[in-house]
């Protein structure tokens, strides 16, 4: 039997085979790598959305408050208030 130094054809084709899926390997983590930051990047900018959605909707809720606020202290004014001469115009 050759057990020395030289290396079989059998070997030398599994070497190859290992050196070539390491290189996939490495190629794919890179891909994902590099994807990885385009996500990144989209999951802050989707973030960023929401949050001006959430304070746009904030302004919305206090506006609401304030027009309804209004809305029903008029209200109570012109229920609390005597009736005209000329009638109840509506």
């Amino acid at each position: 039997m050759n057990q020395g130094s030289g290396s079989t054809p059998q070997m030398d084709r599994m070497a190859e085979a290992m050196t070539a899926m390491a290189q996939m390997c490495q190629t794919m983590m890179q891909r994902e790598n590099h994807a990885l930051r385009y996500v990144a990047v989209a999951v802050c900018i989707v973030g960023f959305l929401l949050l001006v959605v959430l304070i746009l909707f904030i302004i919305l809720e206090v506006q609401w408050i304030r027009f309804f606020g209004l809305r029903i202290k008029a209200e109570r004014l012109r229920l609390s208030s005597p009736p005209s001469e000329k009638g109840n115009a509506r």
